[in-house]
């Protein structure tokens, strides 16, 4: 666990009142414009020797500010992205867990009850994703903050909701209803080798901005989406029903594990599978 993990996890544990105080959107885009501004430099190596960082590894290592440095490329061919239309890939780098989601569209995370409705703000999509698979991919402060379309595709809408900046700790998701009340951003996708499916972006605490590139487009599978800024934060992906079945070492209910931008998790299921 990093020092900053460390550090949620205290004020999660211990100090609630100040999570939830510290969650509104003042003290996120006040350190988010520090986090922007030249002055924020002076962090990115002290930055770096506490998550055993290596600038190296990214694509430039000249940065302007600590968001900068957050939102690196990493350098070529080190994400390489599974390019088999049959393989369901990661989005991005993060630790991923995996749940059903329930005939009531209610699945768990951390303990924490949640329907479909809550984490969109709209029951619209709530019939056809029952039973489907909900993979949340946790990004921690070390990983590269820049995510993925998992395939080729069209998006055919984005929507934003939300208001607060809760901690996506283990810590804090537990013990408050962090994805129904964190700012998140959610698209619609309409993929070729998976179906309709529904990708979240859901900010956390001192992540003032979520970038998406576009509202609406056709997309292949490989292109960049968009890119968190300073913080830790979430992906959340649904899909339907007989749209995939996962890797062995993917685990319904299960502990988080470590996931690359691009790594293979799963398969597209064979029509007879449907």
């Amino acid at each position: 666990m990093s020092f900053i993990e460390k550090a949620l996890s205290l004020i999660c544990n211990y100090a609630l009142p100040l999570e939830t105080a510290l969650s509104s959107p003042l003290p996120s885009l006040a350190v988010g414009a520090f986090m922007d501004s030249c002055f924020s430099k002076a962090i990115i190596k002290p930055f770096c020797a506490v998550e055993d960082l290596s600038i190296d590894s990214a694509e430039n290592s000249e940065f302007c500010s600590f968001n900068d440095f957050f939102t690196r490329e990493p350098k070529a061919g080190l994400r390489p992205v599974d390019m088999d239309p049959n393989s369901l890939v990661s989005p991005c780098d993060a630790m991923l867990s995996v749940c059903s989601i329930g005939m009531d569209r209610v699945f768990q995370i951390k303990g924490i009850s949640y329907s479909i409705s809550d984490l969109l703000g709209t029951s619209e999509f709530d019939g056809e994703f029952l039973g489907g698979t909900f993979l949340l991919f946790r990004l921690r402060p070390c990983d590269y903050h820049r995510f993925i379309y998992f395939d080729k595709g069209k998006q055919l809408m984005q929507a934003r909701i939300g208001k607060r900046y809760h901690s996506v700790h283990p810590a804090s998701t537990s013990l408050l209803p962090v994805y129904r009340e964190n700012v998140r951003e959610f698209s619609i996708l309409d993929t070729e080798n998976f179906g309709k499916a529904i990708q979240v972006e859901i900010g956390a605490m001192f992540v003032g901005r979520i970038t998406n590139h576009k509202a609406c487009c056709s997309f292949e599978r490989g292109d960049e989406k968009g890119y968190f800024e300073f913080g830790g934060s979430s992906v959340a992906l649904m899909l339907k029903k007989g749209a995939v079945v996962l890797d062995g070492n993917v685990v319904f209910g299960g502990s988080e594990y470590f996931v690359k931008r691009g790594q293979k998790i799963g398969s597209k299921l064979p029509l007879s599978g449907l």
